[in-house]
């Protein structure tokens, strides 16, 4: 079976519904393409990345050091109440002396806090420190700090520690965002994927039709043979 168009007017007209249809599927497929090819690398080490390679990284890490944390991000609730859905550390990397952050979910902060606790113990006693296997799985990209997060990371290092400025240069305001791909969880990519997919499968059958392309029809069932007798 073929449809066709009753004029030329109408097959253009139709056309360009498909293609404005097509569009915003079009960008976001393009949108999330840094990502989805991200995710097909695969992430990097984060102890093999020099600091010039940090910001805008996919990277991976098992992280047993855990200077310290920064800052938090809090939720309200309607009643007012307050709960902590996310905590940033401040972590040493592979030549131990550039600092990264690292942002870490509520759902994972407890293990987070181990690895914190034991690096207070082997900082304050390296000669009897005995590691106790503890870790944190970290997995994302990482990108620049807002402009909040970034005050209260130089007032940990400047106010609490009393670095200098010249000693930043070593505390690049960036922190990987565990949980994310250029910026985008896991949830999220898969939704605009999904839509991205959907909305150019529907301009293709726009186009389709107004191209008077055959179309796929269900075959007549068969004839009722059965006569009374």
């Amino acid at each position: 079976m073929t449809t066709t168009c009753p004029t030329r007017t109408t097959c253009a007209a139709a056309l360009v519904r498909a293609a404005l249809t097509a569009l915003p599927g079009l960008l976001l497929l393009a949108w999330i393409a840094p990502a989805v090819g991200m995710l097909l690398q695969g992430p990097r080490d984060l102890y093999d990345l020099t600091p010039a390679e940090l910001e805008g990284s996919y990277a991976a890490a098992n992280l047993d050091t855990i200077w310290d944390w920064y800052a938090e991000s809090v939720s309200t609730a309607a009643d007012g109440s307050t709960r902590v859905t996310a905590r940033e550390y401040l972590v040493p990397l592979s030549d131990g002396k550039t600092f990264l952050g690292v942002r870490v979910p509520a759902a994972r902060m407890d293990r987070a806090e181990v690895v914190l606790r034991q690096t207070g113990l082997w900082r304050s006693d390296p000669d009897n420190y005995f590691w106790d296997g503890s870790y944190l799985t970290v997995r994302g990209s990482i990108r620049p700090m807002d402009e909040e997060t970034r005050a209260l990371y130089y007032d940990l290092l400047t106010g609490y520690y009393g670095l200098e400025e010249a000693d930043l240069e070593n505390f690049p305001p960036l922190v990987l965002v565990d949980g994310t791909v250029d910026g985008l969880n896991g949830s999220t990519l898969t939704l605009l994927g999904l839509a991205g997919l959907f909305l150019v499968g529907l301009a293709g059958v726009q186009a389709a039709r107004a191209l008077g392309l055959p179309a796929r029809k269900t075959p007549p069932a068969p004839p009722d043979t059965w006569q009374e007798p």
